[in-house]
């Protein structure tokens, strides 16, 4: 499949992905920075070789508004959706309960999870499509940076922000590592416990009424680094048996 950005009447392209991934990753990427004055636009999606996809999704970032064939269904795949993995949405700083927003908000670039998982490692199709509860935490983005300089600083402080679950995560795994640092033998699917049975319910903004619990929008919701360090820590394995020493045998009377 190619993927062409056209002018609103489709007759010009301005920007396209013609990508040959026949036998590799089915994804087309491509970037376009609009300096106006025009604000609609079209996308054709041609196919060019091989079978026809069953499925297929769109996916913009920065300030796009999708009018045709929005199905609000999620986005995120990859490493990100990984079996065994801990996805992380991103909410900003500012908008957490420490900032008098609570619950605390999504970013509106945050990928949701959903997406079904269609074939095995080995590219095999499987029988029932697989959906993973991803993303399972949140974590805070926007915060300040010694780096990307001059970077951008919407909270005037001086330093710029880093934003993105780019950002997210590396705070997931910074209380992680404090966690490990703190219990030695926690393990990684007890430390992906905690960090969900703390965290603060959020709200998956794409579905009516609030989301108790897990949603594919936030996971179970903001990390809390108190909270998951105060948890208490699952027990301990219990200890191997001790070893034993065959008895050597011998003759004659004891």
């Amino acid at each position: 499949m190619d993927i062409l950005l056209t002018n609103a009447a489709c007759t010009v392209f301005v920007s396209a992905s013609f990508d040959p991934n026949v036998g590799g990753d089915p994804v087309e990427i491509f970037d376009f920075t609009n300096n106006g004055p025009a604000t609609t636009f079209g996308v054709i999606i041609l196919h060019f070789a091989g079978p026809n996809p069953g499925l297929m999704k769109t996916v913009g970032s920065g300030s796009i508004t999708i009018d045709q064939f929005d199905t609000k269904t999620g986005a995120s795949w990859g490493h990100s959706a990984a079996l065994g993995g801990l996805g992380v949405g991103a909410a900003r700083y500012q908008d957490t309960p420490a900032f008098g927003v609570n619950p605390p908000l999504i970013e509106a670039f945050s990928s949701a999870g959903g997406s079904p998982i269609l074939f095995d490692t080995a590219g095999n199709r499987l029988a029932t499509p697989e959906v993973r509860q991803q993303p399972d935490i949140t974590a805070p983005d926007g915060a300040d940076t010694t780096f990307f300089i001059p970077g951008v600083d919407p909270d005037v402080t001086g330093f710029p922000n880093f934003f993105g679950t780019s950002a997210a995560a590396p705070h997931a795994a910074g209380v992680a590592a404090l966690m490990k640092n703190l219990v030695s033998s926690l393990t990684p699917d007890a430390t992906y416990a905690a960090l969900k049975a703390t965290a603060i319910d959020m709200d998956d903004p794409s579905t009516g009424g609030f989301d108790t619990g897990f949603d594919f929008g936030t996971g179970f919701g903001l990390i809390q680094a108190d909270a998951a360090l105060a948890a208490p820590p699952p027990p301990l394995p219990p200890p191997p048996p001790p070893a034993t020493t065959p008895a050597t045998a011998t003759s004659g009377p004891l």
